[in-house]
This record gives C-alpha cells, sequence and structure tokens, in this order.
C-alpha cells in the first residue's frame, strides 16, 4: 500500500530516510530542492513502478498541483499553521480518480507546540467557516492571538 509522508523540514525527511533503509522499505523523495524534470520523474515513479511504497514530500512542494492518487495512506508528520495548506496536501492524494478510503494520520506530541498549532488551526478554522471576512485590524488581532496562544503552555514535571 502506497504512502505519501508529508513534513514541512525538508530536514525532518532526511532524519526519515535512514529507518525507511534500514527497514528495506523503498521510498522516493521530493522536495523544493529539485529541478521541476527531477520532480517529474520522482511523481511518474511513484505512479507506476510498484516497489516504491513511500513518497517522502515536503509541504510546500507536494502541497499544490499534484495527483497522487496511487496513495491510500497520508502522514502528516508536523503541522502547519493553516489548516487551508495541510487540506491542500492531503487532496493530493483525496481527489478524483482515487478509489479507495484515504487514512490520514497525524503525529501530534501532547503538551507541545505541535498541539497548540492543532488548537490554532482548529480556531481559524471556525473562524474561517461560521464568521466570514474579518477586517485588517481583526485579522491582525488574531495573528497575535495564535502566537499567544502558541506560547502560552504549561510546565509539567513528571
Amino acid at each position: 500500500m502506497k504512502s505519501v509522508v508529508f513534513s514541512q523540514f525538508t530536514s525532518f525527511l532526511t532524519l526519515i530516510e535512514p529507518a525507511l533503509t534500514k527497514s528495506n522499505i523503498k521510498f522516493l523523495r521530493l522536495d523544493g530542492t529539485m529541478a521541476q524534470k527531477a520532480r517529474a520523474a520522482v511523481l511518474n515513479e511513484f505512479q507506476e513502478a510498484n516497489q516504491f511504497t513511500i513518497l517522502l514530500l515536503s509541504l510546500r512542494a507536494g502541497g499544490v498541483g499534484l495527483n497522487l492518487t496511487t496513495a491510500k495512506r497520508v502522514y502528516m508528520m508536523d503541522p502547519w499553521w493553516s489548516f487551508a495548506i495541510e487540506a491542500q496536501a492531503i487532496d493530493r492524494v483525496h481527489r478524483m480518480g482515487q478509489e479507495d478510503e484515504v487514512k490520514v494520520y497525524r503525529f501530534i506530541v501532547e503538551q507541545s507546540v505541535e498541539e497548540r498549532m492543532l488548537k490554532v488551526q482548529e480556531r481559524k478554522k471556525f473562524l474561517a467557516t461560521s464568521l466570514g471576512m474579518m477586517s485588517d485590524e481583526e485579522k491582525k488581532h488574531q495573528r497575535i492571538e495564535d502566537i499567544k496562544a502558541l506560547l502560552d503552555y504549561e510546565v509539567t514535571s513528571h
């Protein structure tokens, strides 16, 4: 079963590679450092060749305009500020032509900045869908509140 692993950090994708190699999992990688011709070759190989089951994909390089319907699993390794960016990335797999159910997995550590980012995403999604358009001043205030929410956490000892 083919899977796409998204991260906004290419350095994180680099950290994943040795574990996949050690486990004899065939993978490909696509990120923003690659020329357009190389990107096209990677995408074609992932879509056509059965031996590659994982595509490591940087969120910025793979968020828009790709068709990855041969994959059935999406792994979001770290949250992005905007739920819309993540939704676009997931839609690369879950789009017209996809015949199977797509499972999406998010890796969120409890009491971490990632967990707070997820809450910021949820709040932004709520605001976007139920409150409509905000003024520039309201948007500025909301961005400040988002940053405060990320930095406001309790340090607990175990």
